[in-house]
């Protein structure tokens, strides 16, 4: 099915072009099945603009980002339901480092980077505040070779910002230290300008930072299976989990979004009842 070729398809992405804000809302009735993903995903490709799906529930917002996957099938986000408790950081909460990689991949990200991003969220998910954009700039401990810092500050920053010490790394959260040796598996890691690079972040890496005295001497990657250093790389910024519900430090995820966002409500009465 081209979508292209249909008359009221090609209307909709006219008006959605023009956006003249005097024409209100673009609405679409008597869509059924995957038919409302389908089109977002055929907006998406056409205007190359990001676009925020949004539904009611969360069983849903699942669906919704599965097909969207299979009529996209790159650059597609989904922002969770998070359930974790104000004014706590916990590094092994993976939900809450899902949405900390999500914005902060949004903070940062040039405009260029969103182009044709679609984010799935259910409506009880964008209505959570998240670190405000000034936050997230900040938040991280930043390690680089032949940086000057204690081993034991590393060990002190890590525990204060929730991650669990063990013997050795396997999870998201975790860090271990042996010596001069710190193994740290952070949720969100970001390169050593403090970029997380790609919206929705890299896959949560491992590293391995080995000091000379009080001197970081390395920074390798880590894997997993072998317990083993690869990579060597130049620098890694820490991020530290979110702690929600501080004042004047969070705000609403639609703020994070750019003006030119496409914002896209399936069902918007039942989205207007659950909000």
């Amino acid at each position: 099915m081209d979508l292209g070729e249909d008359k009221i398809v090609c209307e909709i992405i006219s008006r959605l072009k023009e956006g003249r804000p005097q024409d209100g809302a673009v609405k679409v009735d008597g869509t059924w099945g995957s038919f409302a993903p389908m089109l977002a995903a055929h907006i998406s490709k056409a205007l190359k603009r990001p676009i925020l799906y949004v539904n009611a529930h969360l069983d849903e917002a699942d669906r919704t980002s599965d097909d969207l996957q299979v009529f996209r099938g790159k650059g597609v986000e989904v922002f969770p339901v998070w359930e974790g408790i104000e004014n706590i950081a916990d590094a092994t909460d993976e939900i809450g480092a899902q949405r900390l990689r999500l914005a902060l991949g949004l903070a940062q990200a040039e405009p260029e980077e969103l182009s044709g991003l679609i984010i799935c969220a259910p409506v009880q998910a964008i209505n959570q505040p998240v670190p405000s954009g000034q936050v997230l700039m900040k938040a991280g401990l930043g390690l680089q070779v032949k940086q000057t810092i204690e081993p034991e500050l590393v060990v002190g920053w890590l525990t204060d910002n929730g991650f669990e010490r063990v013997d050795s790394v396997d999870l998201p959260g975790q860090f271990a230290r042996r010596g001069g040796i710190i193994d740290i598996f952070a949720p969100v890691t970001t390169d050593s300008a403090c970029r997380i690079g790609a919206v929705g972040g890299q896959e949560a890496e491992p590293v391995r930072v080995e000091f000379f005295a009080d001197m970081i001497d390395s920074i390798r990657k880590i894997d997993l299976d072998t317990q083993r250093s690869t990579e060597r790389i130049e620098g890694v910024c820490i991020v530290a989990p979110a702690e929600y519900g501080r004042k004047g430090e969070t705000e609403l995820f639609v703020n994070l979004l750019p003006a030119e966002t496409i914002i896209i409500l399936e069902e918007p009465v039942d989205i207007a009842d659950v909000s």
